[in-house]
């Protein structure tokens, strides 16, 4: 599953993956471990014909040998769905990162599949966590190999490039340009206190 899916680009045109939706039924349907058989082949016929993909000679060997690698084809066995190796983490969730979404009634629904088949919902746990980790890295790999673009030559804002991650530094930047352009207005006393009155510039 993993190898074809690094194909599909390749095999179908970046164009078609760019512009349409192509991406998203394609491993929506691929992905899909309750479909059943049949369910499958009238969905991928539809999609071949959407996109009008019929002498795409790589599609068709795939679909010919869909018994090797489709996930509705292995739904009978006791394990099947660890066929969804570990492997699928490492880049084919680049193409269905929007396709696990967790809510509510997910929670519920994991639940009760516990309750009926615990080896199901721990498996499928394992590949949701897989996916949210795949999805994380390429930032993992920025924070851990590189420094974010400084707007400013505040000490604080070089301090705050190093020890933040990048989506919160950009947070934290927006503070910084905000507070700098801010000026003291006036100074007051009350007893022992002394109070700092602060605006924004013109």
């Amino acid at each position: 599953m993993w190898h074809i899916t690094q194909k599909i680009i390749d095999k179908v045109g970046s164009a078609l993956c760019k512009d349409t939706d192509f991406l998203t039924r394609f491993n929506t349907i691929v992905w899909d471990s309750d479909l059943e058989p049949f369910e499958f082949e009238e969905k991928w016929q539809k999609l071949i014909s959407d996109f009008q993909l019929e002498d795409n000679d790589w599609l068709s060997t795939m679909f010919t040998d869909r018994k090797h690698w489709i996930l509705a084809y292995h739904r009978d066995l006791p394990m099947g769905y660890i066929l969804r190796t570990t492997q699928r983490s490492k880049s084919a969730n680049s193409f269905s990162s929007d396709y696990v979404t967790v809510t509510p009634l997910l929670y519920h629904c994991y639940i009760i599949q516990m309750l009926l088949c615990p080896c199901h919902i721990i498996t499928r746990f394992q590949t949701a966590m897989d996916q949210q980790r795949y999805t994380q890295s390429p930032d993992y790999y920025d924070n851990d190999h590189s420094l974010p673009n400084l707007d400013t030559n505040i000490h604080l804002e070089k301090h705050g490039a190093i020890v933040y991650t990048h989506a919160v530094f950009k947070m934290f930047q927006e503070e910084v340009k905000a507070a700098i352009s801010c000026g003291v207005a006036d100074f007051d006393k009350e007893e022992n206190l002394r109070i700092i009155f602060v605006e924004e510039a013109e």
